[in-house]
């Protein structure tokens, strides 16, 4: 009995540090989010207004539009048509950055104030969500029946870290997976029947549960 509820302890405690650092790694994408936002925001400014652009503050938000694009996530993609056609999954950021100068060139870039407050729409959104993720996960954080859960799917997920860690499967793929309604249903149940475990090996024993089971079902 002692061994399983060092066991459960442990899955605790893997629980609230999967936890802390799911946290602070939400917080490191609101802070790049909002580096992101003013950053544009100071770009376009300066295109509109003095006509004129910082070559250095073009090439980091280039360099890093993919990685506000899947830092964004859907809240980055939208439903797009123009004259050219229909696109369901346009990457809004992505996009835009890679037509921001040409459309400059063309005299086209006032015209674009769209495109320019889509970019904004999802900065917002996206930090909005993040900032009520924060706050959820920080009232649960002591939650043992939450924390549990965490360390279980910690557990199960590993293997896909590991495959992702060796560059076998994408981060698109891993988050997929692990948000995916199967793999949470799993750890769900593992999470409940663990838990009443605990409660059953505390009120009356393992041993004793056992017994009352094979009674129930008439096993010798």
């Amino acid at each position: 009995m002692i061994y399983f509820i060092l066991t459960v302890i442990f899955l605790i405690i893997i629980g609230i540090i999967t936890n802390v650092l799911n946290i602070r790694k939400w917080s490191d994408n609101y802070n790049f989010i909002y580096e992101y936002r003013e950053k544009f925001s100071k770009f376009i400014s300066d295109l509109m207004n003095k006509d004129k652009y910082n070559a250095k503050e073009y090439e980091w938000l280039m360099s890093n539009s993919d990685k506000i694009q899947i830092i964004l996530g859907d809240s980055g993609i939208m439903l797009y048509r123009d004259s050219r056609g229909h696109y369901p999954n346009y990457e809004v950021v992505i996009n835009f950055m890679n037509e921001v100068l040409s459309l400059k060139a063309k005299g086209l870039i006032e015209y674009e104030g769209d495109q320019i407050t889509w970019c904004h729409n999802c900065f917002l959104r996206k930090m909005g969500i993040i900032d009520e993720y924060r706050k959820n996960e920080i009232r649960r954080l002591f939650n043992p029946i939450y924390d549990l859960t965490s360390g279980i799917k910690a557990i199960l997920g590993s293997p896909l870290d590991i495959l992702f860690s060796v560059g076998l499967i994408s981060s698109k793929s891993l988050s997929k997976v692990k948000d995916s309604v199967l793999f949470k249903l799993c750890s769900g149940i593992i999470s409940i029947l663990t838990f009443l475990s605990v409660i059953i090996t505390i009120v009356i024993g393992w041993n004793q549960f056992i017994e009352i089971v094979k009674n129930l079902i008439n096993i010798k």
